[in-house]
């Protein structure tokens, strides 16, 4: 029986091992690869009312929203990213919500993103550009929010508004 046990803690710690093995591979190529945001062709909103994102020199807080994401449902917590948002604009910055939504979805947020006016650059990307540009963003949703410095390099993944130590890093880092 104890032999069991000692197998089973074997295992645990062995496929823990596997699973920090992988986080830290990808955030190595995250690291390595800078992000191309080069979305011209999407749908981008700000304040409610068509744009074109701008070329900032500053950082970027990038959080991309996959296909297998309830968009509208996401959309609902942008408010969540305002306080963020605001510390990025005083150093030049802005926050960018890239949404790769099912077909189905697509007249619904274009409507949402028109009506509730939020002051975040929300790119509507239907054919998955961004996906396309950035094969080397993994699958995983935790590596799907990031912040990019002025040469699009990824400094900080994770999501701030889950995570306080992640927004306590973003804050230090915009600081200098």
């Amino acid at each position: 029986m104890k032999f069991l046990h000692y197998m089973i803690i074997l295992l645990l710690i062995m496929l823990l091992s596997c699973t920090d093995n992988k986080i830290k591979e990808h955030v190595l190529i995250m690291n390595d690869s800078p992000i191309n945001m080069n979305l011209t062709n999407c749908h981008t909103k700000y304040l409610g009312k068509d744009t074109v994102l701008p070329n900032t020199d500053n950082y970027k807080l990038v959080v991309f929203i996959d296909s297998l994401t309830c968009s509208t449902c996401f959309l609902s917590h942008l408010v969540d990213y305002y306080e963020i948002n605001d510390s990025l604009q005083n150093v030049n910055g802005s926050t960018i919500i890239v949404i790769n939504p099912k077909s189905s979805q697509i007249n619904e947020i274009k409507s949402l993103l028109k009506y509730e006016r939020h002051p975040l650059w929300c790119i509507i990307d239907e054919h998955a550009k961004f996906l396309k540009l950035n094969p080397h963003i993994p699958s995983e949703r935790r590596f799907h929010t990031f912040l990019l410095d002025n040469n699009n390099n990824v400094i900080l993944i994770g999501d701030p508004t889950k995570n306080r130590k992640i927004k306590n890093m973003i804050y230090n880092t915009l600081q200098y």
